[in-house]
């Protein structure tokens, strides 16, 4: 295996004329230029389709979300802590009460919710409600896509191809959705994907003397993205594959974590670690024994509570310590690294107590038992299933494969997700980099492409929809970066402008088809009463408004 690795941090410079043509083509305007019009895109886009949509038009997220952070400020408990959506609620929650009591805002609280009766007042305080939480989705995505941005230029050492990846993500399918509504995938998505790309950072980065520190703020950043969504779980488990052939050798004596200068910085992380766990422990045990009530959104996947928790620990930890061995990273630096996990993770669930609620608390300490659930119901073969050992489980696993192959052909099954395309260049870079003897670039962008095929079969139980793609196109746009960085001849290939115009031509095409429809689609708010199910809210225009 070669030690194939990217150019180093700051390796910016050009490698010469003829051989970065394509890339300098494709980025006229420079890299705060280049940063700067992605921007103006996505403003543009969002106001123009989006941000005025009727406060009805996405109800079953944008209605809902804004109702559960009423409840939150009304004291009262969740109605609807199933995503969790923790972080995305809390916040609402905080903006809504802070711009309430600065006069700016007239409710923020079922309790200041004017009746239904008066339909003008009602309508106007919900459309209020919901642009502000639009504008949070936003302001998320543009914080999102320039941390992407950053990180990838230096993972990768080359702006030009981080300017193209946060592009290929400004314009993905699922991104371009997520933005101008409160769906609940961007925000862990953004969490999840920082967390991998830190981590990778940290893998090839022997020499760094704080480098557990950045697998503490990994771990921390994965445990945060959790809170909003368990799905963020299925890639949060790759990790520990994805990282491993990213990792380089660790230098010997001369190292920070080979002499007695470390002891300091490990009893630090240490009493660190300790204290965060300590703190967290009513949350570990609340979520790990959860009541009677909590079990009616769970299905044990392994038979009985807490055996799925320790196996996630057990796997994180065996991912530590295969990569230590591996890439003979000094013991003292494995136990730092452990200890930063410890801290970041226990860190991340102390952010539970902001807003306390017992069954957010039992959905992101019982993930994949909460994803049982909600996958069993909506896999009809599943639903008689009492754990993961239930003989149906395979035959949907094969279905769900298939399923994933017809999305991932694009010709059998067509979607706003052009990202697929960027993976099909990124399969043929794969074969390409084997051919030339880059066996572990190849190893390392197959795992990133066969990880987004796994999550997607996972996904599929609850069919592949659109705002799933945020987890996973990330992943596609890293892989195909890390090839494009190390193959030097993709930069002078004469295919290289004309594929890299039509993919960015795409992404701005397929990425606005499905934002346009909903502001063209046919229909009143009556329309969506079906999911406007609300205990304590009902709404003029639906038929049951006054029982």
């Amino acid at each position: 295996m070669n030690s194939t690795t990217l150019q180093p941090a700051g390796a910016l410079n050009d490698v010469g004329g003829a051989a970065n043509d394509s890339l300098r083509r494709l980025t006229p305007l420079g890299w705060t230029g280049g940063l700067v019009a992605i921007v103006a895109g996505l403003t543009l886009s969002f106001f123009l389709v989006g941000f005025f949509y009727p406060y009805w038009r996405i109800a079953d997220q944008d209605i809902q979300m804004v109702y559960e952070a009423f409840l939150v400020n009304d004291g009262i408990p969740r109605e609807l802590p199933v995503h969790p959506a923790y972080l995305t609620v809390a916040m609402m929650a905080k903006i809504y009460r802070f711009l309430h009591a600065a006069g700016l805002l007239t409710t923020d609280s079922l309790s200041t919710l004017p009746p239904g009766a008066d339909r003008a007042a009602f309508d106007a305080a919900w459309t209020a409600a919901v642009r502000i939480a639009r504008l949070l989705s936003f302001t998320t995505a543009i914080a999102y896509v320039l941390c992407f941005a950053f990180l990838m230029r230096r993972l990768i050492g080359d702006w030009r191809i981080a300017w193209l990846s946060a592009f290929f993500l400004a314009f993905s399918g699922g991104f371009a959705l997520s933005m101008r509504a409160v769906k609940t995938e961007l925000l862990p998505a953004a969490l999840v994907t920082t967390a991998l790309i830190i981590l990778i950072i940290a893998a090839q980065s022997p020499r760094m003397k704080w480098r557990p520190l950045l697998v503490g703020a990994g771990a921390l950043l994965a445990t945060l993205a959790l809170e909003n969504k368990v799905q963020a779980i299925f890639v949060i488990a790759a990790f520990p594959i994805l990282l491993l052939p990213f990792g380089q050798p660790a230098i010997g004596a001369d190292s920070f974590w080979s002499g007695r200068r470390c002891y300091g910085a490990l009893a630090a992380l240490a009493a660190i670690a300790i204290l965060a766990l300590l703190a967290a422990m009513p949350l570990l045990r609340e979520g790990i024994t959860p009541d009677s009530a909590a079990l009616r959104q769970l299905r044990m996947i392994f038979g009985a509570f807490g055996v799925s928790q320790a196996m996630l620990a057990f796997w994180t930890g065996l991912g530590i310590l295969v990569f230590a061995w591996w890439w003979r990273v000094p013991m003292l630096e494995t136990m730092a690294s452990g200890l930063s996990v410890t801290g970041g993770i226990a860190a991340a669930l102390l952010a539970l107590y902001i807003v306390h609620d017992a069954a957010v608390v039992v959905a992101v300490l019982n993930p994949l038992d909460q994803l049982f659930f909600y996958g069993a119901h909506s896999a009809q073969s599943l639903q008689t299933c009492g754990s993961v050992w239930c003989p149906q489980l395979l035959w949907v696993l094969l279905e769900n494969v298939g399923n994933m192959l017809t999305y991932h052909s694009f010709v059998l099954h067509t979607s706003t997700r052009p990202a697929i395309f960027v993976e099909w260049l990124a399969i043929v870079l794969i074969v390409v980099a084997w051919r030339r003897g880059e066996r572990k670039l190849a190893l390392q962008a197959s795992l990133l492409i066969a990880a987004v095929w796994g999550i997607d079969t996972l996904q599929a139980t609850r069919a592949l929809k659109q705002e799933y793609f945020n987890f996973n196109d990330p992943l596609i746009l890293i892989a195909c970066a890390v090839l494009v960085a190390k193959l030097s001849f993709v930069r002078s290939c004469r295919f290289s402008y004309p594929v890299g115009t039509t993919l960015i031509a795409l992404h701005v095409v397929f990425s606005q088809a499905e934002p346009v429809k909903h502001q063209f689609k046919r229909g009143g708010p009556e329309t969506k009463c079906d999911v406007l199910t609300l205990q304590r809210v009902r709404f003029p225009f639906c038929p049951d408004w006054k029982s």
